[in-house]
């Protein structure tokens, strides 16, 4: 299997590509990598370049042509905490997890997923798609603790905070999780923890308020995650087809078409097409091998490469690369 040292890229689904590039770039503060007029769609990165991505696509254009999926952006603790007032001030509504599905309360305050734990804030971008800002807390997980809001758990843990500064755009440090569904959870709990190699963080059988899904830690507990949820769940997702890349090395990108094969698994290019080596996304740059899930989710193993961007190029194979390209590696 492929080490997966982290998420990489989420995509979601907008109505106006104008509209949405402003609200991600200037309320989100993502920094606008590519924008495609004719696709239509545009590409954030996360975190800094080369981190971690976001696209956004416009119904009809590939790959996504369905609404509401849900991001996390990983952040630090005070931004985090500072978070309602600042959506707040920019009219918009901060709000916490609501398990009979839809949007939960608005709030004034994180609320804590005691099971990681984790302090969380949800909002809507324009398009109804699900965001949330999210931070790893130090403390020992409490499961039986649920939900509950930022003042309960400290009531529970004592917290050494620094004070929050309230000015500008939530600093976002990466790409923290991303959300699929699934036919059959059992089948993909298994994909997903012995093909993919994703440490099982959390699993929920399908109960009575619609939960019905497995949370998995990518690239080591608390780093980023993925969650997968069966069909006919009530929260967060209840639609096919999406696509999570996971960062990995160079060297296993390489590997990736040999080691899947291996795994029963066809290695897929940029147009869905069988492949023997890697492609390479000339414009990152950034060498890529794509494979579906049992369910026809689209998955891809990334290394960023250390060459100047080659837009001009733009996607080629690995050999066609490497020809353009002396590689020093160890």
């Amino acid at each position: 299997m492929i080490p997966v040292e982290g998420l990489f890229e989420a995509h979601l689904t907008v109505r106006d590509l104008e509209r949405s590039t402003g609200f991600y770039r200037d309320v989100v503060g993502l920094e606008l990598g590519m924008a495609q007029s004719e696709r239509p769609a545009a590409f954030f990165w996360v975190g800094g370049r080369g981190k971690s991505m976001m696209g956004i696509f416009t119904l009809g254009s590939w790959p996504l042509t369905m609404m509401q999926h849900h991001v996390a952006f990983q952040v630090r603790l005070e931004d985090v905490l500072a978070a309602p007032q600042r959506l707040r001030s920019a009219d918009i509504t901060p709000r916490g997890h609501s398990p009979l599905g839809g949007r939960g309360e608005p709030i004034d305050e994180p609320i804590v997923f005691a099971w990681m734990p984790a302090a969380s804030v949800f909002f809507d971008d324009l398009d109804g798609n699900l965001l949330e800002y999210i931070a790893m807390l130090p403390d020992q997980p409490r499961p039986d603790l649920g939900v509950v809001s930022w003042s309960e758990w400290k009531g529970v843990h004592e917290n050494r905070l620094c004070s929050p500064g309230l000015s500008g755009a939530t600093p976002i440090q990466g790409l923290f999780e991303e959300h699929i569904s699934v036919r059959n959870l059992e089948r993909s709990v298994a994909f997903y923890r012995d093909v993919v190699g994703l440490e099982v963080g959390l699993i929920q059988s399908q109960s009575h308020l619609g939960m019905g899904g497995a949370f998995f830690w990518v690239g080591g507990r608390g780093r980023s995650m993925m969650g997968i949820f069966s069909l006919g769940a009530t929260w967060p997702l209840t639609i096919m087809q999406h696509h999570v890349a996971f960062q990995a090395k160079l060297d296993d990108v390489l590997a990736a078409p040999q080691g899947l094969r291996f795994a029963g698994l066809t290695p897929l290019g940029g147009q869905r097409e069988p492949i023997d080596e890697p492609v390479v996304f000339a414009w990152m740059p950034a060498a890529s091998v794509f494979f579906d899930d049992p369910d026809g989710n689209l998955l891809e193993y990334i290394s960023m490469l250390p060459e100047p961007p080659r837009p001009d190029l733009g996607l080629l194979s690995w050999s066609e690369w490497q020809r353009l390209h002396e590689h020093a590696r160890d």
